[in-house]
């Protein structure tokens, strides 16, 4: 009853017949669906890219914490250094 009621009022409003009324929101519709989809699919991709980030920051700050434990001990051992 909302879409007749829309399809309606786009009758109304613009002057045009009502199956010009109902496949204008049809596509209407169907815009904002691929719209949708767009933006899911760009945000996936993001947060994809933000993940793999975070891990490749992960990973290096790993490898620098190995490194610096490593300084560490060879200081140790060597006091005259």
């Amino acid at each position: 009853m909302g879409l007749h009621a829309e399809i309606l009022a786009l009758c109304d409003t613009l002057g045009i017949l009502y199956k010009d009324a109902a496949h204008r929101l049809y596509m209407t519709e169907w815009e904002k669906l691929k719209m949708d989809e767009r933006s899911q699919k760009t945000f996936m991709n993001v947060r994809r890219r933000a993940g793999q980030a975070l891990i490749a920051f992960r990973t290096k700050l790993g490898q620098l914490g190995s490194q610096e434990g490593s300084l560490g001990a060879d200081a140790s051992a060597n006091p005259m250094s």
